[in-house]
């Protein structure tokens, strides 16, 4: 509390709001107006350097790590889930018998 106000005094079921405000004249442009808000007058450093690039390389490589995990799998069970000469022709399969005798 500022000085010697005392708080006011507020009947149940009553909200006040009040404020103040006061205009005046500004050199700063109407569009840019909130530029000190959006740059926080560099506060916020760049987004530049090791800080940036470690997270996304360690990411990237982890992404690739698992990635040639499931090729890997996926290359040694295939030919178990579709044996060899499954997807040929009927003509071209090896029935057994030598192309003499039919």
């Amino acid at each position: 509390m500022k000085g010697d106000v005392e708080p006011q005094k507020v009947e149940p079921g009553t909200v006040l709001f009040t404020y103040d405000v006061t205009w005046r004249p500004s050199d700063i442009h109407w569009a840019s107006r909130w530029d000190i808000y959006l740059s926080m007058n560099n506060a916020v450093p760049s987004k530049v350097g090791v800080g940036e690039w470690m997270p996304r390389s360690g990411s990237a490589s982890f992404h690739v790590y698992v990635l040639s995990m499931i090729f890997t799998l996926i290359y040694l069970v295939l030919p178990l889930w579709f044996p060899p000469g499954l997807f040929t022709s009927p003509q071209k399969r090896c029935t057994g018998f030598p192309s003499s005798t039919r």
